[in-house]
């Protein structure tokens, strides 16, 4: 008489189950993300380009007489003598040193 006892058969795996990390998954990823891009900085850069074209409109050119606003020369007159005075007072400054002593002496 044979007796069977309940036995668990457990069946042993020796090869690994295979986790592969599929790289064409990823570049196919970064390929993506690289065109988008590209494309996006083009379309900015072609809306750059539109408002740029946009304000050289506004400047008002005649067909007769071709001539583009002038600059404000009493502003430029203004700045020109501030800078004036500015180099007066460094060359006094460098002129004539403070008598300031210094008192560790």
């Amino acid at each position: 008489m044979d007796l069977k006892f309940f036995t668990i058969k457990k069946k042993i795996n020796l090869i690994k189950k295979k986790k592969i990390f599929n790289p064409l998954i990823h570049w196919n990823i970064s390929l993506y993300v690289f065109f988008i891009s590209i494309a996006i900085s083009s379309v900015f850069g072609f809306y750059l380009f539109l408002q740029v074209n946009k304000a050289l409109d506004l400047v008002s050119v005649n067909k007769e007489n071709p001539t583009i606003h002038k600059v404000n020369v009493k502003g430029i007159q203004k700045v020109l003598d501030l800078f004036s005075n500015n180099e007066k007072r460094s060359t006094d400054i460098l002129a004539n040193p403070s008598n300031i002593t210094d008192p560790s002496i």
